[in-house]
């Protein structure tokens, strides 16, 4: 992050800043409107394996065409 932000205040290089947002991930809240549950149950789906879970930036998110499987 360090060396990161020295090159773009140097101007030596730019560097993309690190995607924010992934359009084909959801997160709970999303997941839970889709399949038209609560987000305490998308939740427990995940933790038990019936939901395929990612990791992003520490948040948990889905996968919208595993969700719809």
């Amino acid at each position: 992050y360090i060396l990161r932000q020295a090159l773009i205040k140097t101007g030596i290089s730019k560097i993309d800043r690190p995607k924010t947002e992934y359009p084909e991930y959801v997160s709970v809240k999303q997941a839970a409107e889709l399949l038209n549950t609560t987000e305490n149950a998308i939740r427990i789906r995940a933790h038990r394996g019936q939901l395929i879970k990612h990791k992003i930036g520490g948040a948990l998110r889905f996968k919208t065409s595993e969700i719809l499987e």
